[in-house]
């Protein structure tokens, strides 16, 4: 990602930095320079005002101002932080009772110097505004942070933030809603005979199998998309090397019933403008086809259409849906570097599920969360897909709550 020093932040040198700061305008809104301490609370003051701005912000810690007399020059002594200064910054934002909130999408480098380190704190604008540092909202002016004042800029940020999160459950809701029923309700749900390695049933049982498979199935799937995306997503995921990872990851992962090796390939990758879109049908104890579709709007979803006997609800969350989950969020994080509070959707539909006294679909959301999957977010589905199903399943009791 290209800078304001003139390189990319993977090749950002102290050089680049101290050439920067000897031509730069005396009134910036995009960097912020402290030289003299360290501060936690003008550190968070100066990345939350970064994260409620629309541009990227450089926050340079160790530069220190010198008055000449022809010109300003910066001394780049650095100053001596008490822990690593990565691991000193992140815990001066993230800090629990007085850190900036939302957490922003933040990065730290840092080089050793005469008197400690200069550290560069690169903060991205907040997906979902207005962030707060300690109870109180800042924003970047020229040459200074300082406490939002005006109700028309608090109410924009605010505006923003909303915005943001509606967008967000929108994808989510797109995202599942093409994968349960454009791709596995339509041709690619349809059980392939000629692509079974494994099958040893003649043509005319065949037949029959198909029709009682037909009869009993479970679809689903799972939407997930982050509040917040990097620019020009369309570089991270039309790439030929993501293509083979995911093919890779789909062909190996475990579940199938199947040792390695055996059984069917994943289908070749299925371009189209928005979308890269992977199926994969396996045999096993229960047959079932795969989608995965990552579409250029940062959203991710995964789902399975599954032939089987009656699904109990919980096995289905647990062993299907909760890894799908898992899958989906580390794609966006770790290859569409989408950031900020994700939203997800998961749509579930089936012909042979026990109890079910509807027989629409169900529909499960959850959002805002905190990118990852964790134990209890899984429970929390099983519970409510249980109930949707007609079984009893209450949400565990919680001390001092009516």
């Amino acid at each position: 990602m290209q800078t304001i020093f003139g390189v990319d932040w993977a090749d950002l040198t102290l050089k680049e930095v101290s050439a920067y700061l000897q031509t730069a305008d005396a009134e910036p809104l995009t960097w912020e320079a402290k030289g003299t301490r360290l501060d936690p609370g003008e550190v968070r003051r100066q990345v939350c005002a970064f994260a409620n701005g629309h541009e990227v912000g450089y926050l340079i810690l160790g530069a220190r101002q010198i008055d000449g007399e022809s010109k300003t020059t910066w001394s780049l002594d650095g100053l001596p932080f008490p822990d690593e200064p990565a691991t000193w910054t992140s815990n001066v934002i993230g800090d629990l009772t007085a850190g900036v909130r939302p957490r922003p999408e933040f990065d730290v480098v840092a080089w050793e110097a005469e008197a400690g380190h200069v550290a560069v704190v690169r903060v991205q604008p907040t997906a979902t505004p207005p962030c707060i540092a300690n109870g109180t909202v800042y924003e970047r002016l020229p040459g200074k942070s300082q406490q939002v004042r005006d109700p028309l800029v608090l109410a924009d940020l605010y505006r923003r933030g909303d915005a943001a999160r509606r967008e967000a459950q929108a994808r989510a809701d797109r995202a599942a809603e093409a994968v349960l029923e454009d791709w596995l309700g339509g041709e690619a749900g349809v059980f392939r005979t000629q692509d079974i390695q494994l099958s040893s049933v003649s043509s005319a049982e065949d037949e029959d199998e198909r029709g009682t498979e037909e009869a009993g199935f479970v679809r689903y799937a799972v939407g997930v998309a982050a509040t917040g995306n990097p620019p020009n997503i369309a570089a991270r995921l039309f790439r030929a090397s993501l293509v083979a990872d995911v093919w890779t990851v789909l062909r190996d992962r475990p579940g199938s019933g199947l040792p390695p090796g055996w059984g069917n390939a994943p289908d070749p990758v299925a371009w189209s403008q928005e979308a890269l879109t992977w199926r994969h049908q396996t045999q096993g104890n229960v047959r079932g086809v795969t989608i995965v579709r990552a579409a250029w709007d940062g959203s991710v979803a995964m789902g399975q259409k599954l032939v089987t006997g009656a699904l109990l609800p919980d096995s289905l969350v647990k062993g299907r849906i909760g890894p799908d989950w898992q899958f989906a969020d580390k794609f966006i994080v770790e290859r569409l570097r989408g950031f900020g509070d994700v939203y997800v959707t998961i749509l579930v539909r089936g012909t042979n599920v026990p109890n079910r006294r509807n027989p629409g679909r169900v529909v499960m959301r959850r959002g805002p969360v905190l990118p990852g999957v964790d134990d209890e977010l899984v429970a929390s589905l099983s519970r409510e897909l249980m109930r949707a199903m007609g079984n009893p399943d209450p949400e565990p009791e919680v001390s001092g709550t009516a």
